[in-house]
């Protein structure tokens, strides 16, 4: 009897151990359903017109999250951190890469925002080495008033602004009365990016207003990586009505986006 309950446990202790690898079996993908990733990150220069010195980018200090179908599936506080771990061991499939800056991207920043992503398809038993190629997320924008316009208002404008459209997208420029120069900003580019100003002409106090949307001489609108700097002054001949004047004495603003 003793012998036949002894056989009984341990027949029972084998149909749970293999019950249980047939559990962990279901899981677990065969080694040959993996592949290896190795990751290079890399910036774009912002697009500007006028060609000058480019400020110098850490993309060790970037983020990043590598997601399949929307879901985190590794991520890495640095792009440093993820170097140091060597290459990833990752089952096949279509992965999507994101790779940004610290924190979240403001509607209106001191500072440029980089981020990017791409696709990469992890084969088994092969080894991918995608490059993420990251640019500045916002349009930087800066303001210009010419002399002579200056010496055209009673004063300069205390109210010159730009707006994306958005609650928090809007910044008011300061001028230096000396330069004429505004800081730089970094801005969220939309279709709606407005400029605008108001001040009063010397000589006939008449009131000049201006209030539109920021748009190079083709007619489109800024984009994401665009390095601008905007010149309002005075021009003659034909030029775009800016607000109604005194027929004696036209104000004719040029705004130039370059």
């Amino acid at each position: 009897m003793g012998r036949t309950l002894y056989i009984i446990i341990a027949l029972a202790g084998m149909a749970y151990l293999f019950s249980a690898c047939s559990e962990v079996g279901d899981t677990m993908q065969p080694e040959n359903e993996y592949g290896s990733l190795s990751l290079d990150l890399e910036t774009v220069q912002p697009n500007r017109l006028v060609i000058t010195k480019a400020a110098t980018i850490d993309v060790n200090t970037f983020s990043v999250v590598i997601k399949q179908e929307d879901k985190p599936v590794k991520s890495f506080g640095t792009f440093q951190k993820l170097k140091e771990s060597g290459t990833l061991r990752l089952e096949k499939g279509i992965y999507t890469i994101v790779a940004s800056q610290q924190g979240e991207m403001a509607e209106v920043s001191g500072q440029p925002f980089y981020s990017g992503q791409g696709d990469v398809e992890i084969e088994a038993n092969a080894f991918a080495k995608p490059t993420i190629t990251c640019k500045m997320q916002q349009v930087r924008v800066k303001v210009e008033l010419d002399k002579a316009l200056i010496e055209a208002l009673t004063s300069v404008p205390d109210d010159l602004s730009i707006s994306n459209g958005n609650t928090k997208g809007l910044h008011k420029f300061k001028i230096d009365e000396e330069t004429g120069e505004s800081e730089e900003i970094y801005i969220r580019p939309t279709e709606n990016l407005r400029l605008s100003f108001s001040a009063t002409e010397k000589e006939y106090q008449e009131p000049v207003i201006y209030n539109e949307l920021l748009k190079y001489k083709d007619e489109k609108s800024p984009v994401a990586n665009d390095y601008l700097t905007v010149t309002i002054g005075l021009a003659t001949g034909e030029t775009k009505t800016l607000t109604d004047r005194s027929a004696n004495r036209p104000l004719n603003l040029k705004v130039t986006v370059r």
